[in-house]
């Protein structure tokens, strides 16, 4: 799998969209593999299915440890906010573990609703 920002980088991984692959791969039959292994440029990651009825209602995916420390994120540093004040509205701003944190819950609600969607 391989994944594109808008700038046209490529990312090394996009959670989302790994689980969105193995959704489409194991509902139209191009793989029928629990756990599925999906190459990215993370590495292969490994993604657990639960399915129910013959389709895909929930994935996860372990995508290692995340890359906290500015320095080695590829984005323009001056630009890049070191707040928490508001983690939602300054989302391609912020980094950190705690802006981070906040938004897990709301983009695994999101996910799992788009999962049951397609």
């Amino acid at each position: 799998m391989r994944m594109f920002n808008a700038d046209g980088s490529e990312a090394e991984m996009c959670g989302n969209g790994i689980r969105c692959v193995a959704k489409y791969s194991y509902d139209h039959g191009l793989s029928r593999s629990n756990p599925m292994r999906i190459e990215t440029g993370r590495g292969v990651l490994g993604i657990d299915l639960i399915v129910v009825e013959g389709i895909v209602r929930e994935a996860t995916v372990n995508m290692g440890p995340p890359v906290l420390e500015l320095e080695k994120i590829p984005v323009d540093a001056s630009r890049v906010r070191q707040d928490c004040e508001n983690p939602v509205t300054s989302f391609p701003r912020t980094t950190g573990a705690c802006s981070r944190k906040r938004r897990s819950s709301r983009w695994a609600i999101l996910m799992r609703s788009f999962l049951s969607m397609i």
